[in-house]
């Protein structure tokens, strides 16, 4: 995912993000969180939103974006996806972030919950 991001900054003329282990950590749980609970969404009874657990975990950041998507087989498809949509696709060009976390999981014969995090400065 970190090249198939990094290529679309690139041709957009934006630095690259970094791939951060803390976020795929949140992306991760996310992920595991929205499976267990049987939703698709940007906020979680339990977690909150992507913002909240963020900051809660890592601390402020000056901007936090999330793109989340399901029953893709496999990253590019999903990465095609978001790239086709001018919301998701805002978040993968945004000159404000540095850093970014990825995750997904299994769900069975549903397929696949896909999680983007994206945060600026720290």
């Amino acid at each position: 995912m970190r090249e198939l991001i990094n290529g679309e900054r690139r041709q957009a003329g934006l630095p690259p993000v970094l791939l951060d282990e803390a976020l795929c950590e949140l992306a991760a749980l996310k992920a595991k969180d929205m499976r267990d609970n049987g939703y698709f969404g940007h906020r979680s009874d339990g977690l909150g939103t992507m913002p909240e657990l963020v900051e809660a975990s890592l601390g402020s950041c000056s901007r936090i974006g999330e793109n989340l998507a399901m029953n893709f087989p496999d990253e590019s498809s999903v990465h095609r996806a978001w790239m086709s949509s001018a919301m998701h696709r805002k978040n993968i060009l945004d000159e404000g972030y540095q850093r970014f976390g990825f995750s997904w999981v299994e769900m069975g014969e549903k397929g696949r919950i896909y999680v983007q995090v994206f945060t600026g400065e720290q």
